[in-house]
């Protein structure tokens, strides 16, 4: 089951691991439909590139202020709805 049937199907529980991984690969989509490279973008939210591979790749989890700075350089929002 992939992770966006996850997110649909209500009884299941997303743990931290599979959350980073899901965050990190809906922001390397983002990234790449706004046609940025991942240094640009790191270079304007303020984070290192390493910072933001680790990031897309579910690594590490960012903190809200990071996400806050990555959400601002690409001009985009987060979202959440209930399930």
């Amino acid at each position: 089951m992939n992770y966006m049937n996850k997110i649909a199907d209500m009884t299941t529980f997303i743990n931290e691991e599979e959350l980073q991984i899901l965050f990190g690969s809906e922001l390397a989509k983002l990234r790449k439909q706004y046609k940025y490279k991942q240094l640009e973008l790191a270079e304007k939210a303020g984070i290192s590139g390493q910072q933001l591979s680790n990031i897309e790749k579910g690594r590490c989890a960012p903190s809200l202020k990071t996400i806050n700075k990555i959400l601002l350089a690409l001009n985009a929002r987060l979202r959440i709805e209930p399930l």
